[in-house]
C-alpha cells in the first residue's frame, strides 16, 4: 500500500556573518539558520521499524521562508 506524508520546514532565525570579502570579489558568509518542522510523521519512524521503506519525495525550496516537501513510499 502506498502512502504519503506532507510537510515542511519553516526558517525561525537566519545568523549570517562575513568570512571572507574583498574588492572585486563575491562575499562569503556562513550562516547558521534555524528551522522548525510542522507535517506529517512517518510511522515507525526512529524505531528501527522502518526496515523495507522505499519510495520518493519533491521538495520545493526557494527564496521563502516555508519549504515543503511531499513523500511517496510503501514497505516491502
Amino acid at each position: 500500500m502506498r502512502h504519503t506524508a506532507n510537510a515542511r520546514f519553516a526558517i525561525e532565525g537566519w545568523d549570517e556573518k562575513p568570512y571572507s570579502e574583498g574588492q572585486g570579489l563575491p562575499k562569503m558568509t556562513r550562516a547558521a539558520v534555524t528551522k522548525t518542522f510542522t507535517g506529517s510523521v512517518v510511522s515507525g519512524s526512529a524505531t528501527g521499524e522502518l526496515r523495507g521503506l522505499r519510495g520518493d519525495g519533491t521538495s520545493a525550496v526557494g527564496h521563502g521562508s516555508e519549504h515543503p516537501f511531499t513523500l511517496n513510499y510503501e514497505f516491502d
